[in-house]
């Protein structure tokens, strides 16, 4: 079977770059950690004046919420980092992985994406009608069910 032609072939890469690694990181740090505090700021907040109008379930899917919107917000200041060293490292570098790892990742993301959509929907609108030992049953299930599937998107790209 013949592989998929190799699309990061056909992008430029410069040979060399004038910038140093390390550029860039004087603004992501100090935004990765004003981010933290502003995260931590909002947990207390909502601590303090707000999760006694919920149960413990809901509760636990608003913190759920708030670390998705935390690596959100972490993922879009640290991109440009990330793309700029695959340019640097990127095909015929060290670093360099075959075609068939990028969808790989994307479909195992989306399983575990879903994974924790499906959580935190449970405990929004569930959780309150069952006790915490069927809570952690269905916790246990759903995590064995994802990983299956994760195990097996895995070795059906791996063969």
């Amino acid at each position: 079977m013949n592989a998929p032609p190799d699309r990061w072939s056909e992008v430029p890469v410069r040979e060399v770059d004038d910038r140093p690694p390390t550029s860039g990181l004087e603004w992501r740090v100090p935004a990765t950690i004003l981010t933290l505090a502003a995260w931590l700021a909002f947990v207390i907040l909502w601590l303090s004046f707000f999760a006694s109008d919920l149960d413990i379930y809901q509760n636990l899917a608003m913190a759920l919420i708030s670390l998705v919107v935390l690596f959100g917000a972490l993922g879009a200041v640290w991109a440009g980092f990330g793309m700029r060293m695959r340019m640097m490292y990127g095909p015929g570098r060290e670093w360099s992985r075959p075609a068939g790892e990028r969808r790989e990742r994307w479909a195992r993301r989306i399983i575990w994406l879903g994974w924790a959509v499906f959580l935190v929907l449970w405990l929004l609108y569930y959780a309150d009608g069952f006790t915490g030992f069927q809570n952690l049953a269905v916790l246990i299930a759903s995590l064995l069910v994802a990983g299956a599937l994760s195990a097996a998107v895995r070795a059906a790209w791996s063969r």
